[in-house]
């Protein structure tokens, strides 16, 4: 199937003769991956996480020449990369372009199939960037193996699931780390488990109330010591869950100290902790988490470090990595990504987690 359907735009001779004359639709802003998460390098097949735990109590009185012989050992753990391979290709041919306006940056003769370096593989190659990176990110973060359409599942009725199932992505390890009953590791966000669309919205009651203060706050104290002593914490948020915090910042006058990050999104802080508001997750938990009444725990937040999240890839070169070429076998231009990740919360003690 072409990846360009030439029936979306009306071509009537001589109008827009270049990329120059047409308006590309705005991507989303993403932060790098590299901005919260560890890229480990050399992950090709499955491959042993350790970690090496804590003593338990030691230091027992001795009485006489007999010095206590300890019974606690090493609490020790391990978990394992499981990486795959996420790819796909799409290929291309002149005849689909000739009723558009990119065949006037076409080659001519028994070269107009070849489609390589003209106005529209640099158009194609762009956007393929930008989806290899959300890609990324999708899998990463909302990957579940045993992903299924609702009703019997989370994602939205029509959904592609072998989107969603190639690895247990952050969210799925997350929730199953601080899971709803009463876990230490978990703040809950009652917004979320409201039945429609318009009960989990944000009200000025809950600016108020200060909930999402309250919530940032509650992850900051209930963490784990281990976790409060790390210097380099984050706050990653939905952007539903920050905008709320700005607006209580705003009902009671406080600065919320907006902070342009380079790669165009922003972040505030709480208590001197950046809070970095990722409007992918919002994007996707609406279109790709919904039943039909309501979204899927819309609001969301985790505090971690930047070195707990990991994603585990052959080569950071990959992240961005795209091959194409010509084939004078079908008279195709191609474009292709591959890539092989994994994604694993390291340390479970490391997070803190609301929904």
């Amino acid at each position: 199937m072409p990846i360009l359907n030439p029936t979306d735009l009306t071509f009537n001779g001589k109008e827009v003769q270049s990329l120059s004359g047409a308006i590309f639709k705005k991507t989303f802003n993403k932060p790098s991956l590299k901005e919260f998460h560890q890229i480990v390098e050399g992950i090709k097949a499955k491959q042993q996480i350790v970690f090496l735990g804590l003593m338990g109590l030691t230091g027992k009185k001795k009485t006489g020449c007999t010095t206590p012989l300890g019974t606690n050992t090493l609490q020790n753990s391990e978990k394992y990369w499981n990486p795959v391979i996420i790819a796909e290709k799409f290929g291309e041919c002149w005849d689909t372009i000739k009723e558009t306006f990119f065949v006037w940056g076409t080659k001519n003769g028994i070269s107009r199939d070849d489609l390589t370096d003209t106005d529209f593989a640099n158009f194609l190659e762009d956007r393929m960037s930008d989806a290899l990176l959300e890609a990324l990110f999708r899998v990463s973060w909302f990957g579940d193996t045993d992903a299924e359409e609702a009703p019997t599942g989370l994602l939205t009725d029509g959904t592609d699931v072998d989107y969603f199932n190639p690895v247990d992505g952050f969210w799925k390890q997350l929730f199953a780390i601080a899971p709803t009953s009463g876990s230490p590791r978990r703040v809950e966000i009652s917004r979320n488990t409201e039945a429609t669309y318009t009960a989990q919205a944000f009200t000025n009651t809950d600016t108020t109330n200060m909930v999402a203060t309250n919530v940032f706050a509650s992850l900051k104290y209930n963490a784990d010591y281990r976790l409060r002593e790390q210097n380099n914490l984050v706050y990653i948020a939905t952007q539903s869950l920050t905008d709320q915090y700005v607006k209580e910042l705003r009902s009671q006058q406080l600065d919320a100290s907006f902070t342009r990050i380079e790669s165009g999104y922003q972040t505030i802080m709480f208590e001197g902790i950046p809070i970095i508001p990722v409007n992918f997750f919002d994007r996707y938990i609406r279109d790709y988490f919904d039943d039909g009444d309501k979204l899927y725990m819309p609001h969301r937040a985790v505090l971690t470090t930047t070195e707990n999240l990991a994603i585990g890839v052959e080569s950071s070169n990959n992240l961005s990595e795209l091959d194409s070429w010509f084939s004078r076998d079908d008279r195709k231009y191609y474009v292709e990504f591959s890539v092989n990740v994994d994604a694993k919360v390291l340390e479970d003690e490391l997070v803190q987690v609301a929904y």
